[in-house]
């Protein structure tokens, strides 16, 4: 299936879950959030929230500084 992720296509098996999405993607899980259709996925969620073909996820890093 065809999905974007930060505008960028990309490929993943189908009925992928956003944490399959991750480890293909392979991106650290660590303080980041997760928006899919410009909905926050709580942490909680990863595992069942599965993704369709055209979804656009965002990955939100969180950093420090001033």
């Amino acid at each position: 299936m065809k999905i974007k992720v930060n505008s960028k296509p990309c490929d993943l098996p189908d009925n992928s879950s956003i944490s399959v999405a991750i480890r293909e993607l392979d991106i650290n899980p660590a303080g980041i959030a997760i928006a899919v259709n410009g909905k926050v996925v709580p942490k909680t969620e990863y595992e069942t929230h599965i993704l369709c073909d055209s979804d656009e996820m965002v990955i939100i890093k969180a950093f420090y500084g001033g």
